[in-house]
């Protein structure tokens, strides 16, 4: 029974280390596809390419932000049993 729950919770944590590993890829790839637009635009539109750099510069935060959660989610789904005994033990 205990095995299951394990199995289950390194397979949850697997799962969502994939799918964060996606939307990394998938957002790396809009900043890149921003960075690209905003050396085409013009250097006299400031404004446009103000905007530009503000969106590239969120999209790299939120990928810094994704890539931690997806090296705790790794982590755990690696080394899951202090992370399920600090759950049922009822520590953050």
């Amino acid at each position: 029974m205990l095995d299951a729950l394990v199995h289950d919770f390194v397979v949850s944590h697997a799962a969502m280390a994939i799918v964060g590993a996606a939307v990394i890829a998938g957002l790396s790839f809009a900043a890149v596809l921003g960075w690209r637009r905003r050396r085409a635009v013009a250097r006299q539109e400031r404004r446009k390419r103000s905007v530009l750099l503000a969106a590239i510069a969120a999209l790299t935060t939120v990928v810094a932000f994704f890539g931690l959660v997806t090296a705790a989610n790794l982590s755990t789904a690696v080394n899951p049993r202090p992370a399920l005994l600090g759950f049922f033990q009822g520590s953050a």
